[in-house]
């Protein structure tokens, strides 16, 4: 999945949320993982910083080592 689509997703979320067809449960759910995701890539791209900043190769967004 790219970026834009997890944004569309999200804002199709928002429309269900808005004509009722998604509970407000769901919608905190929702919101919960995105933030989630949103601080992955936070710190990925905060890691990915450091390694340039060190004059090391750095990999594609998505592919830090996390083990």
């Amino acid at each position: 999945m790219k970026m834009n689509e997890l944004r569309s997703k999200l804002m199709a979320s928002i429309d269900d949320i808005n004509s009722g067809k998604l509970a407000p449960a769901d919608a905190r759910n929702i919101v919960g993982m995105a933030n989630q995701i949103n601080q992955s890539i936070h710190v990925e791209l905060k890691a990915m910083t450091v390694k340039l900043e060190m004059g090391h190769k750095v990999e594609e967004l998505g592919k830090l080592d996390i083990t």
